[in-house]
């Protein structure tokens, strides 16, 4: 599993990608409790675009991170291509009605009113990136890179 967060203006964007498997939704989980510490009660998108595998405790982080965005009254939002088993398994169950979902980062963006001047570099190509984008790598024991 590989985790990294950066952000595009207000908006808090948190990627994964690999496996969520059981041993490593507890990680998941505590790096979104990090991140939604972090950054106050703006909104955030967890783009889920990279994810091979999410078991359920994966899932659970997942949902938790979505209800205590909501009684803060802030956003949370899910990047899930439409074919994924993320996607999927949330169809499945119901739990989508639960969230916000959006097809890819870009849509997600769109949604939060970033803006297309603020997301598309000039002639729609690909993601620009920004002075106060600054990723951070998930460490053993959830230390991150810059608490080392």
């Amino acid at each position: 599993m590989e985790l990294d967060s950066s952000r595009m203006g207000d908006v808090l964007i948190v990627s994964v990608a690999g496996r969520v498997d059981w041993s490593g939704a507890q990680g998941f989980g505590l790096f979104l409790d990090d991140m939604i510490r972090r950054h106050g009660r703006g909104p955030i998108i967890l783009d889920t675009s990279n994810l091979t595998h999410i078991g359920s405790g994966g899932i659970r982080a997942l949902l938790i991170a979505a209800r205590t965005q909501a009684r803060c009254s802030a956003r949370f939002a899910v990047c899930s291509p439409e074919k994924s088993s993320l996607r999927s398994l949330l169809s499945t169950t119901g739990l989508a009605r639960a969230l916000e979902l959006h097809e890819t980062r870009e849509d997600a963006l769109l949604a939060f009113d970033v803006g297309e001047k603020a997301i598309r570099s000039p002639g729609s190509g690909p993601l620009v990136a920004y002075p106060d984008s600054t990723p951070t790598t998930v460490r053993p024991k959830g230390r991150t890179e810059r608490e080392q």
